[in-house]
């Protein structure tokens, strides 16, 4: 071939010579136009869906309800499940889920279910980012989880007579009471140290009973009898100094039946008194998911989430989701093993976070909080009660852990970290950046020293916190870096090489070293 391309190069008729050069240089134009081409396709930018975003709660009966936002231009739905501490997803929308609720039904008691979703197109290509990894959690005993409150509110007479035997609602899906049992006959008396006693007369034949609280002047409900009230009395503590409290029982069955009518709804106040001590209902800590708060009744307002963290030179850093429609936050703090609470906020708390400085080494402080309006009432349920130690002055501590992230493709982002000597499972927190709510994502049972933190949204960063507990599930060492990592639009795959002791990452266009 070569010669006969030299030979024709030599020859003696100068237009042929230029015809043959054009046509050699000319050949590789149209490969080099394609590629270009490609490369272009790959890099413009493709317009992007706002994430899904969906809830899961349990509704009683063994079913959890699932609700999203809609999306423009979708089709239809892809949803899947996931049992939480398997690696298998199930796919669960039937095929042609075009609605935005669904009801996945006939669920085993005790497990907790994940959930992810994305839109489709008329052509079955998904359109926009996956949702959120909303959980809900079936409770052991499958019973479903009753409206909390009679639908009435009667004017107890004197004599603490009801005005009429209520009707349960439809939640509680209560057979007709049987017309030979009474209604509950409650009491209750307040017995000082923001303490309110209740007893009621016994039920032949109940199982035990359901009982909730109402504040007066509030429309929200709240069980407190604990799922498993046997006896006949409760003693209920903590309470707020000024306050009137409702309260409302019936039975049940030993099918979690209602059993009978409701009681009456007999009140007591707790006096006001020179120190003020709140009243925080214990609450579900970070290591639980999210799904296990809510097999209690739905309240008016979510319950505010706070975490605390030791931040050195004996301060402890609190922050906590925001209140929609609150004015300000009541903050209080209580040293574990005491019984005295001390509001904290200065009286004008605006913003979500608060450091507590000046604090004891070798305590354990506890953190109450609740949202008020413009009135100074409660907004909002109380949150939960998170704790956070301050190290002794002095005593070795072990080194704080170090954590990476790095997107691993397939909208994944690994997460690794260096072992604590002792430890015996690690708690793993992630934020959305631009957010301010904090979520536990280890399981309740993180051993290893890495974590694939699977199912992310394009287009967000991630950060990480984590710190390793004792036996006693108390906090060894202080906590990690925050490393951050971004889950890019296209969810492409990263290019990567290494050299020497670096890792040279590309994800579309950027570029970021990070050790090996």
């Amino acid at each position: 071939m070569r010669r006969h391309i030299a030979s024709a190069l030599g020859c003696r008729y100068p237009v042929l010579r230029i015809l043959l050069l054009a046509a050699l240089f000319a050949a590789p134009f149209p490969q080099a136009l394609h590629n270009a081409n490609v490369t272009n396709a790959q890099t413009a930018p493709t317009p992007t869906l706002a994430a899904v975003r969906m809830s899961a709660k349990y509704a009683g009966a063994n079913t959890i309800e699932l609700s999203w936002t809609a999306v423009p231009g979708a089709a239809g739905y892809w949803l899947w499940t996931q049992i939480v501490g398997d690696t298998a997803w199930e796919q669960i929308d039937g095929g042609n889920l075009q609605a935005t609720s669904y009801t996945h039904r006939g669920l085993t008691p005790g497990v907790t279910y994940k959930y992810a979703l994305h839109a489709v197109d008329g052509n079955g290509q998904q359109l926009g980012p996956w949702s959120n990894l909303p959980t809900a959690t079936v409770p052991e005993s499958g019973a479903s989880s009753p409206t909390p409150a009679p639908d009435y509110t009667p004017t107890p007479t004197a004599a603490h007579t009801p005005t009429h035997t209520p009707t349960p609602t439809e939640s509680q899906t209560a057979p007709t009471p049987t017309p030979t049992l009474a209604a509950v006959r409650m009491s209750a008396t307040y017995v000082g140290a923001n303490t309110i006693e209740l007893s009621w007369t016994a039920v032949p034949g109940a199982a035990r009973y359901w009982l909730w609280t109402q504040i007066v002047g509030d429309t929200a409900w709240e069980q407190i009898d604990g799922g498993n009230l046997q006896a006949t009395s409760y003693t209920h503590r903590g309470l707020t100094p000024g306050v009137t409290y409702k309260y409302a029982l019936h039975a049940v069955d030993g099918n979690d039946k209602q059993w009978g009518p409701w009681s009456n709804l007999p009140t007591a106040t707790v006096p006001e008194s020179g120190a003020f001590t709140p009243a925080p209902t214990p609450t579900p800590t970070p290591t639980q998911t999210a799904g296990q708060t809510e097999t209690a009744p739905t309240p008016t307002l979510a319950e505010v989430r706070m975490s605390a963290r030791y931040a050195g030179a004996n301060t402890i850093e609190l922050s906590w989701t925001p209140v929609p429609g609150a004015a300000r936050y009541l903050l209080w703090t209580q040293i574990v093993g005491d019984t005295t609470w001390e509001k904290i906020d200065g009286g004008n708390l605006q913003a979500t976070s608060y450091t507590h400085r000046g604090l004891t080494p070798g305590v354990t402080y506890k953190y109450a909080l609740h949202a008020v309006d413009g009135n100074d009432k409660q907004w909002g349920p109380w949150s939960n009660l998170p704790t956070a130690t301050v190290p002794e002055s002095g005593a070795s501590t072990p080194a704080a852990v170090r954590m990476s992230a790095r997107y691993a493709g397939a909208n994944t982002i690994e997460l690794s970290w260096t072992p604590v000597p002792g430890a015996a499972r690690y708690l793993l927190w992630t934020q959305i950046v631009g957010d301010t709510a904090w979520q536990p994502i280890d399981g309740g049972n993180l051993q290893a020293t890495s974590y694939t933190h699977r199912g992310l949204t394009p287009g967000v960063t991630y950060k990480y916190a984590l710190h390793a507990v004792d036996g006693n599930g108390k906090q060894l060492g202080p906590w990690s870096n925050l490393p951050t990592a971004t889950v890019p639009e296209s969810g492409a795959t990263p290019y990567a090489y290494a050299y020497r002791d670096r890792a040279h990452v590309r994800v579309g266009e950027r570029y970021t070293d990070q050790p090996l």
